[in-house]
């Protein structure tokens, strides 16, 4: 095959692709999650969302299934099935899906009985049957909706008998008029046709002709009746039918022609115009709620959009089709900016071009633009080769170079400059001349040029990667090295005419070149370049040489002072690929949309392929400045020509919104779907049961102005890190662990920049009954109370033996008392008569021993009661008892006592003396000691009493295991005392018992 041949294929291939700002295109089918098998009516609702109704053949009577159709709400990411009203007879099919002014839906469901009319709310997916039985028995056959003069009409059958109907706001319907047919057998449905005007209305069908009838029911005409009492003609009746400039227009059945209603002569007449006729093999018509038009046929395999003007039927759009098109289903809220339609069984979105910005090219990646005059420019594509460009015929032709009689197509292009009838360029490693008479190229081989400056008519200067500085001489033809640059890779050059100093960006600074005096600089100085990353370099003329850096900013360079400025910096730190300048405002073209950047004030505005934009990423070297005014501006994906001045930014009113929660019923106990909007912007919190803590949410963006744009989305609970999304507009939890939660949902456009609201939800997952806090509280408070019962018997037992304790010991004083008294009174006085009568008798030996056993009662009487107590005092007693101790014992008694008794009632200072006598008394008994130390002494609130003994001691722990009583009497003396004891013995080193009594 011949090199020509070659390039001719490529050519063509080539020409394909660059037609003028194409239409947009998407498809959704079952894989998507379209779950209809046929879709036979569509509607968008305020929101923008989009509602499907059909057929699903699994749901039909003569097939065993479970499965229920569905309505299907589509958001822009996710198919939602919203379950349709149970009936006694199931429905098989939702013919029609109608908006009524208030925003509420008519849906006409079909089943194998009749026809059921509904109101839906597709804010609350709430349904309500709306009675069209009447006074008739037996099915009804119903029409589709239609609205006239702000009312909404639909028309009814019962047997042969057809009825006008005007549906009112209490959902009955009101008759306004009906008629007979019994010469044709019919079934009204949706191909009916109501046509109204101010004074009669048009009805028809497939199964009957043409009739027209005044609003009381008059018949004042009949179309087409011939043509149903025989088979030798097709049927005369209405096919489709739509309005445009107060004038109704019709295709009739097997006619290619378009036809108009004349309203004044009641006649249905074949336009006038030009262009009138249609070639269809299926054809739907549709008008949107602002009242403009499409007509969508399928020809010989081919999809078309047209429209009427004065001149006719216009086509806007054609499109190949590759398999044959059995129908149409369309919806739009404005035709003129986007539509849906429905075939083959699949959604397919269609959004057209916006006026403002046209698109070349757009499969190709735009390097170099040059201007020829006015109307005509050369573009460079990365590796397609060079096209011409017409603006004012708006056509767009690849440019046949050739080389040596062979057909060439450049690369990598990256600058151009005219000369006379030659055009100086490259084509990758290639100097190029191309002379324009011929388009004939000669090629200067060297290496590959990163970018082009021609500072005068004789020198081109270009850069390289890890290379050198070059500069090629275009009347000697020769190359030649400037500098030596094999660490950097040079990114753009800009060089004044007729200046000798050469400005070029680089990946680590900023190089400067003087062409006569051979000096160089190289800055890349963090302080004064922050970002050293330079992707292009451009001149102004108030401030200078303009830097653009990969970060998204643009940083002046006063070439005199050294000095660098930072002018932009982008607020999505996009790369800066090229800046062009009108008026006072900067057009600075990035990897992330073109900005319209204002340097006085600082105001940016951001445009992107929402506005227009072929790609979002503008390529360097391809942004011109046309004579004008008027900008061409190349991208990673397409060239875009556009006047400034008409670009605006369409303001997204969108917000953001909870479409359905999918959570476990526990009552149910199976995943029940809440698509009641209204219900789920209620602010109440989402439970999740313990039994199930699965969780999923879908959420959209309502009131947007493209239902299909690529919207981020992304979450985070309780403030933590943002989870992202991506295109997914689902939040699916498996298992959301127990919990209070604040749930935070956004969503970003196209530069991850956040827009509408953020939507706040609170979720709690609740925890298995016995880990919930008034479970843990009941049984916490049922332990504690047991646990305070258990205490409160222990208290009760110890008060209890504390009581009897104190009584045994107050039984034991007033025993002790009794008998003390006995001694002294009683016992006492007979011995001291026994003494007298013994002395009066001189029995001496008697009298001696009278005597000694009266002192000893005495003795014991004192011991058992000291009446010292009452008489001397607390402290006065004690010191006589330990002087007695000290007379009538061996032991060695020292005592240091304060004076206690004004901190003692006469019970606590009884208590306190017979603990000092016990404890003393047990010395005596037990320790075999030799010395004995007795202290009491006051101690800021309490009294310390310490008798120490240097005694054969005892073992504590066996003494209380073997529960002594001594011990109990002395611990409970000091208890009753309010006091501490404190008892240290040691076996052979004697015993310290400390006591503590507070005052």
């Amino acid at each position: 095959m011949s090199k020509s041949l070659l390039y001719l294929i490529l050519l063509f291939s080539i020409f394909s692709y660059s037609q003028s700002s194409r239409l947009t295109k998407k498809t959704y089918t079952k894989n998507d999650g379209l779950a209809l098998d046929f879709i036979a009516a569509m509607c968008l609702d305020n929101d923008g969302f989009l509602w499907l109704g059909g057929v699903n053949y699994n749901v039909r009577t003569i097939v065993v299934n479970k499965q229920k159709l569905t309505l299907q709400r589509f958001d822009g990411n996710t198919f939602h099935n919203i379950p349709l009203p149970v009936l006694e007879e199931p429905i098989t099919k939702i013919a029609q899906i109608y908006k009524r002014a208030d925003g509420k839906f008519y849906l006409k469901a079909v089943t194998a009985f009749e026809h059921i009319l509904f109101l839906f709310d597709p804010v609350t997916t709430k349904f309500t049957r709306i009675h069209t039985k009447g006074q008739f028995s037996g099915s009804t056959q119903l029409s589709n909706v239609f609205r006239y003069n702000f009312k909404d009409y639909v028309l009814s059958q019962k047997k042969q008998e057809i009825t006008v109907n005007i549906i009112l706001k209490d959902l009955s319907l009101k008759p306004v008029f009906s008629f007979t047919n019994t010469e044709h057998e019919f079934l009204i449905d949706s191909s009916t046709k109501f046509i109204y005007f101010k004074d009669y209305c048009i009805i028809g069908d497939d199964s009957f002709p043409i009739m027209m009838f005044d609003w009381k029911g008059n018949v004042l005409k009949t179309i087409g009746s011939d043509s149903f009492k025989t088979t030798d003609q097709p049927k005369y009746w209405i096919k489709n039918i739509f309005k445009a400039n107060n004038t109704y227009y019709c295709f009739i059945n097997n006619s290619s022609q378009l036809h108009y209603i004349s309203e004044k002569t009641k006649e249905i007449l074949i336009c006038n115009t030009t262009n009138n006729t249609l070639k269809k093999n299926f054809i739907e018509t549709y008008t949107d709620d602002v009242n403009n038009h499409l007509i969508i046929s399928s020809i010989t395999n081919k999809l078309r959009f047209d429209t009427l003007d004065d001149a006719g039927l216009k086509t806007v759009y054609e499109e190949e089709e590759y398999s044959t098109v059995k129908g149409f289903v369309a919806t739009s809220k404005n035709n003129k900016e986007d539509v849906w339609v429905v075939y083959n069984n699949e959604l397919h979105y269609y959004r057209f071009p916006k006026k403002q910005i046209k698109n070349y090219l757009k499969e190709n990646s735009i390097r170099a633009i040059n201007e020829i005059d006015a109307t005509n420019y050369i573009i460079a594509t990365e590796e397609s080769g060079w096209f011409t460009l017409n603006t004012a015929t708006n056509t767009i032709k690849p440019l046949a170079l050739k080389n040596k009689g062979n057909a060439f197509i450049p690369v990598s292009t990256r600058n151009m400059f005219k000369e006379d009838n030659i055009i100086w360029s490259n084509s990758e490693a290639s100097i190029l001349r191309v002379d324009r008479n011929t388009f004939e190229t000669e090629t200067y081989n060297h290496k590959p040029a990163n970018c082009l400056a021609r500072p005068n008519d004789s020198i081109i200067v270009y850069g390289t990667t890890n290379y050198k500085l070059m500069q090629f001489n275009t009347k000697t033809k020769t190359h030649t090295t400037l500098l030596k640059t094999d660490s950097l890779e040079i990114i753009d050059i800009e060089m004044l005419k007729n200046s000798n100093l050469v400005i070029a960006g680089t990946n680590k600074g900023l190089l400067t070149y003087n062409l006569k005096s051979k000096e160089h600089q190289f800055y890349n100085n963090k302080p004064q370049l922050e970002d050293s990353y330079i992707l292009m370099c451009d001149y102004h003329k108030d401030y200078g040489y303009l830097l653009g850096t990969r970060s998204g900013k643009i940083v002046a360079f006063n070439e005199k002072k050294e000095r660098f400025t930072t002018v932009y910096e982008d607020d999505l730190n996009a790369g800066i690929a090229s800046i062009l300048f009108k008026n006072d405002i900067w057009w600075i073209n990035t990897f992330n949309g073109v900005v319209a950047f204002n340097p006085k004030d600082k105001t940016t505005t951001r445009f992107s392929e929402n506005e227009g934009l072929s790609n979002n990423e503008a390529n360097r070297y391809s942004a011109l400045k046309t004579t004008h005014n008027s900008f061409l501006v190349g991208t990673l994906k397409g060239l875009n020509y556009f006047r400034p001045e008409d670009l605006n930014v369409k303001k997204d009113s969108a917000v953001l919104v909870l479409l359905t929660v999918n959570t476990y019923d526990k009552d149910l106990k199976k995943y029940t779907t809440n698509f009641n909007r209204l219900d789920l912007a209620s602010n109440k919190p989402i439970i999740l049961p313990s039994e199930n803590r699965a969780l999923e949410l879908i959420f959209a963006l309502k009131k947007t102005n493209k239902l299909t744009e690529n919207y981020y989305y992304r979450y985070r609970l309780n403030k933590k890190e943002w989870i992202d999304l991506k295109h997914q507009n689902v939040i699916q939890i498996p298992n959301l662990a127990a919990g209070n939660y604040n749930l935070e949902i956004e969503v970003l456009d196209f530069s991850r920049k956040k827009i509408a609201n953020t939507l706040q939800l609170t979720v709690e997952s609740k925890e298995f009954f016995y880990k919930e806090w008034w479970f843990i509280s009941l049984i916490s408070l049922i332990i504690i109370s047991t646990l305070v019962w258990f205490l409160k018997q222990a208290q009760i037992k110890r008060n209890l033996q504390e009581n009897f304790s104190q009584g045994l010991i107050q039984s034991q004083e007033n025993e002790r008392s009794r008998i003390a008294i006995e001694l002294h009174d009683s016992i006492s006085q007979q011995l001291t008569l026994i003494k007298r009568k013994a002395q009066s008798i001189d029995q001496e030996e008697i009298t001696t021993l009278t005597h000694n056993t009266l002192e000893e009662v005495r003795a014991l009487s004192r011991g058992l009661y000291p009446p010292l107590l009452k008489q001397l005092g607390l402290t006065e007693s004690i010191d006589q008892l330990i002087l007695d101790i000290d007379k009538q014992t061996n032991l060695f008694v020292t005592a240091e006592i304060h004076k206690i008794d004004t901190y003692f009632n006469e019970e606590q200072a009884l208590n306190c003396y017979r603990f000092i006598q016990e404890c003393i008394t047990n010395v005596l008994k037990h320790a075999e000691a030799k010395a004995l130390y007795v202290n009491i002494i006051k101690e800021h609130n309490f009294i310390r009493i310490t008798i120490e003994d240097n005694g054969k001691g005892f073992d504590l722990t066996n003494a209380k295991i073997k529960n002594s009583l001594g011990l109990k009497t002395v611990y409970e003396r000091i208890r009753i005392l309010k006091g501490e004891l404190t008892i240290d013995s040691k076996l052979e080193k004697g015993t310290k018992i400390t006591a503590q009594i507070p005052v």
